[in-house]
């Protein structure tokens, strides 16, 4: 089984920019010859975890506003929940220092079959709606899971740190 993410109808009068996508979990196989015996459907089972983002800074932000700057702030989205952090007025290069806290239910016996994580950059508008920057992706099984027999994840955590793309472009 693998997670897809869903392309928006852009043609269709429900279709609003940046929208949730969402994601279906799915396994496809072909068969030659005789059809084999239908197998049972199970979804995995489920474990609850906090997932939680320390988000620091982002470095060379693209000017998004007349005075050379933006205003960025950055939602984050995973298994249908979303975060938002603080917007950081007139800057190229916010520092957040924050912490996102969301409580996700996680395949239990294989991490591959999580859903990826959509980091998206936006610049906030006090009129209108906010613009795009740039985004990023991390998948799920790349976050390392505290489980109380790894205290070196809370006291030595290892830092990610992603290119933000806008299309095929480097933005940040």
């Amino acid at each position: 089984p693998c997670w897809l993410t869903l392309d928006p109808d852009t043609f269709s009068k429900h279709y609003t920019p940046n929208q949730q996508r969402g994601v279906l979990l799915v396994q496809l196989r072909a068969f030659s010859g005789p059809s084999p015996p239908r197998s049972q459907l199970t979804f995995p089972a489920v474990e609850t975890y906090e997932l939680r983002t320390f988000l620091y800074c982002a470095r060379d932000l693209p000017a998004a506003d007349k005075s050379g700057t933006s205003d960025p702030f950055l939602i984050l989205k995973a298994c249908g929940q979303e975060m938002k952090s603080a917007v950081k007025k007139k800057t190229n290069n916010p520092d957040w220092n924050e912490v996102l806290k969301k409580t996700l239910e996680l395949p239990r016996d294989n991490k591959s079959l999580s859903p990826n994580i959509f980091m998206h950059v936006f610049d906030w508008d006090q009129m209108g709606s906010n613009t795009l920057m740039g985004s990023a992706l991390i998948g799920m099984p790349e976050i390392p899971i505290y489980t109380g027999s790894n205290p070196d994840i809370l006291t030595n955590p290892s830092i990610l740190t992603f290119d933000l793309q806008l299309g095929e472009k480097h933005v940040g």
